[in-house]
């Protein structure tokens, strides 16, 4: 069995290991500044779920502009009906 090092003329030498893999080395990352990636989660979430609302209430908006756009146009064609210089005298 080999040892993780060795010691040669020129001192303590590291074994060489296998490479780290990608998913190690985030975990270890992660880890390591745990408290930093929690933060930068959260604000992430926060930033997507603004971004969210804020998508909605917009379509919400625009359907209420739509909406009012048509009760404008009713409003408009009643009283224009209603008028008798359009519509001519009912005597």
């Amino acid at each position: 069995m080999r040892s993780p090092g060795t010691y040669s003329a020129y001192g303590w030498q590291a074994g060489v290991g296998a490479s780290q893999t990608r998913f190690y080395r985030i975990g270890k990352f992660v880890r390591r500044n745990r408290k930093a990636v929690i933060v930068g989660v959260l604000v992430n979430v926060a930033i997507v779920a603004t971004l969210g609302y804020a998508a909605w209430r917009q379509q919400q908006a625009i359907r209420e502009g739509q909406r009012a756009l048509r009760m404008q146009t009713f409003m408009y064609r009643l009283f224009k009906l209603a008028n008798s210089n359009y519509t001519g005298s009912l005597r």
